[in-house]
């Protein structure tokens, strides 16, 4: 359900700026009510300003706005304006924890305010005492309308209260409480507002980005998820049974590997039951986070996007979970074989050094190594959506083979990034 935000003002001094903090506000997923819309919730049989102070009381965050104007009142006797009325029904939900208030106040009101409050001081300290002017005539100085508020004594006294002047000032001489909620933020631009709205409501993103971001987080951490699991109560690795067997390995593919037959016999065992991660991975949200293009960054040297560390490691996921789900389904029809061969030796002491040939234990070693990619790759992508990019930075993959000198084999043979530009940008 979306957040609910009624935006409370007078209407002709702020009708562009109330229309904008509602389409602001939408791109971020709220729902904004603004009295002059089309789409604000009512109770048509309703008075038009009781379905205004009904909506309050349902409503998640009330933004008040106020400036050179009083408006029309809700009550004439009392003098009190609607969007006074309204804002009084916003603090009785603030009581009951129901709503929070932001309040801003256009900045030459704030200003006129404060000088004028001075100006008194200064003039009853300077002159009230020689009688040049009256004690009546210089409280009538702070108030006096203007170009800049047509009724400045009002407008004035709405901002004591929504600072609760009066409260605080018992509460400071220990006569009360500490009143909630009243902050008061002078402004002067959009920006100003939106600053203030960015730190209350820790917004950060759109709405679609927001959503990609919160889908993405649980598709990486579902992807971690199928690699972990309980032993004795403590979180292992599920592919564990394949870890010892990978330091006997020989540097070469065609050079047969050394190592104790329980290591083998491991490796066999992970073969069986550690190669099914993938069954469960997707990875949808990936490729709708890759093609919305969130995690590009501008170049402004080039007037380009490039890529981040973000989408970078998001690439290299989708590419390993790819080639992992391939590797694993190799491995189940390679077990068999390879049980079958080795049949001979199953009864070797578990310490006894064996023989393997490299290729008859290749998809093992590198499924393996693609666990442990993907496995990675997705929780520092988990942390880096969170603001932790240290594991990302910290991060090597494997290459592409278990063996090191086919490693070097195929750094010869390969195209690098820069030799694969080149023929893209090259006119022969």
């Amino acid at each position: 359900m979306k957040p609910k935000i009624f935006i409370s003002s007078t209407i002709y001094d702020f009708k562009d700026l109330r229309s904008s903090l509602k389409y602001y506000f939408e791109q971020y997923g709220y729902e904004v009510q603004l009295s002059e819309y089309n789409d604000f919730t009512k109770d048509l049989d309703s008075n038009s300003y009781q379905a205004c102070l009904d909506t309050i009381q349902h409503t998640d965050y009330f933004i008040l706005l106020i400036g050179y104007r009083t408006g029309g009142f809700y009550n004439n006797k009392e003098k009190i304006s609607i969007t006074q009325k309204e804002y009084q029904t916003a603090y009785e939900c603030v009581r009951q924890n129901k709503a929070k208030i932001i309040s801003f106040v256009r900045d030459e009101i704030w200003t006129i305010k404060e000088d004028r409050k001075a100006l008194e001081e200064l003039i009853k300290k300077n002159y009230s005492n020689e009688k040049e002017i009256e004690i009546e005539e210089i409280t009538k100085l702070p108030v006096h309308s203007s170009v800049f508020a047509n009724d400045a004594s009002f407008i004035f006294n709405f901002i004591d209260e929504v600072s609760r002047k009066n409260e605080m000032k018992n509460a400071i001489a220990g006569e009360g409480n500490f009143p909630n909620n009243n902050w008061i933020h002078p402004f002067k631009t959009f920006r100003d507002i939106t600053d203030v709205i960015k730190s209350e409501f820790n917004i950060k993103y759109s709405l679609s980005e927001e959503s990609i971001r919160f889908n993405l987080k649980n598709e990486l951490f579902e992807i971690a998820k199928e690699f972990y699991k309980k032993s004795n109560g403590k979180l292992v690795k599920q592919n564990n049974w394949g870890a010892f067997a990978r330091n006997y390995i020989s540097k070469d593919l065609n050079t047969p590997s050394k190592m104790p037959f329980k290591y083998f016999k491991w490796l066999s065992i992970y073969a069986l039951v550690g190669t099914a991660t993938t069954v469960l991975i997707g990875t949808y949200f990936i490729d709708s986070a890759l093609e919305s293009g969130i995690f590009l960054k501008f170049d402004n040297s080039t007037n380009t996007y490039k890529q981040s560390i973000i989408s970078k490691y998001l690439i290299a996921l989708k590419s390993k979970i790819e080639r992992l789900k391939k590797a694993e389904e190799l491995c189940k029809s390679y077990n068999s074989k390879v049980i079958s061969k080795y049949e001979s030796i199953k009864n070797f002491p578990d310490d006894m050094e064996i023989q393997i040939d490299n290729l008859d234990i290749f998809p093992f070693l590198a499924t393996y190594n693609l666990q442990e990619d993907v496995c990675n790759l997705s929780v520092g992508l988990f942390q880096a959506l969170e603001g932790n990019f240290k594991k990302l930075d910290e991060l090597v993959l494997h290459p592409n083979s278990p063996f090191e000198i086919e490693n070097e084999r195929f750094k010869y043979e390969n195209p690098t990034d820069d030799d694969i530009t080149e023929v893209l940008k090259s006119n022969e």
